[in-house]
């Protein structure tokens, strides 16, 4: 696995779990044997906690944006064909965009890299989002507030719930502007290739 493949899951498993590690940070004094062995436990399912967080975001991208009709290079090859499904469409640009790696080598790279960069923005805000959630888990369940919690922990643990709100909405927006400029090429792309497209499209539809 590569550098880039281990930050993927590295930021958003150790940002999901981080305020858990915050958790056991404040736990009693009795508990203080116990607080190493968890913290290195936390660290150490930390990438396996990012690959689950990503797998989700993925899951999710698969379902309802790849095939889905309002993708705008879908709606633009069905634009090209009427006869054809969103899945078809998919199949069609999927097969012309992995062979155009033949063809534009820096251009398909170029794409890819884009779309790794969306995927990676969006699962670490999604784990913002996950952590989010355990803040507010924190502050309000009643076995942390019994632990007698110095006023300057639940501040910090505040100001931290803010940051993740902030952080969250940060990596969705910055997905959202990459996009938009993955979704501008992929256009032009379509434009450029019309009739090779719709030779892909008449060949799937043959194949029924």
């Amino acid at each position: 696995m590569g550098f880039e493949q281990w930050i993927r899951y590295l930021v958003p498993g150790y940002v999901a779990l981080a305020p858990l590690i915050f958790a056991i940070v404040l736990l009693p004094n009795k508990y203080q044997m116990s607080q190493n062995p968890l913290i290195a436990a936390l660290l150490a399912i930390g990438p396996g906690i990012g690959f689950v967080v990503h797998q989700i975001y993925m899951c999710y991208h698969e379902k309802y944006f790849l095939t889905s009709p309002k993708r705008p290079v879908i709606k633009q090859i069905i634009g090209i064909n009427n006869e054809i499904t969103a899945q078809e469409a998919h199949r069609a640009w999927d097969y012309f965009f992995h062979d155009s790696k033949t063809n534009n080598k820096d251009l398909f790279e170029h794409i890819s890299r884009c779309w790794y960069f969306i995927h990676s923005f969006r699962s670490t805000g999604l784990a913002f989002f996950f952590g989010f959630s355990c803040l507010v888990f924190l502050l309000v369940v009643p076995c942390f507030q019994d632990l007698k919690t110095p006023a300057i922990y639940i501040l910090i643990c505040k100001i931290s719930l803010f940051s993740y709100i902030i952080a969250s909405l940060f990596f969705f927006w910055k997905s959202k502007l990459t996009m938009r400029f993955v979704e501008h090429l992929e256009a032009l792309i379509v434009h450029n290739h019309e009739e090779e497209i719709e030779r892909v499209l008449t060949t799937i539809i043959e194949l029924r």
